[in-house]
């Protein structure tokens, strides 16, 4: 959003006249946010990869069919290990939702400062 607001004059006063101990601060907190924000999503993404693997692992255990075979035993725990790796998932997920939420309201409140 701060981007947005580079090289315009608001009320007549460009941005650069403005308190700029307030905007370097706020520009470094979100720089931080982001880090923050492309870490866990980055980390998303390769836990999506993970349990995407551990499904298809279990498609297969759950095709095959042979008599004496402990498929049963190892698909129930493949399927803990899935559905401990979704409940993580959701957690990572609402953390990033927080982070995007704070980001537009820091957002927000940069261009009303402005105003």
């Amino acid at each position: 959003m701060l981007y947005l607001l580079q090289g315009r004059q608001l009320n007549g006063v460009p941005p650069s006249a403005m308190s700029s101990a307030s905007s370097s601060s706020r520009r470094a907190q979100l720089s931080l946010q982001a880090g923050e924000f492309m870490t866990i999503a980055r980390s998303i993404g390769r836990d999506i990869a993970s349990t995407y693997a551990k499904l298809e692992k279990l498609a297969l255990l759950a095709r095959r069919r042979t008599l004496f075979d402990d498929r049963p035993k190892e698909i129930q725990k493949l399927t803990v290990i899935i559905k401990e790796d979704m409940a993580a998932l959701n957690k990572q997920i609402a953390r990033l939702q927080m982070i995007a939420k704070a980001q537009r309201n820091q957002g927000l409140q940069v261009i009303n400062t402005y105003r």
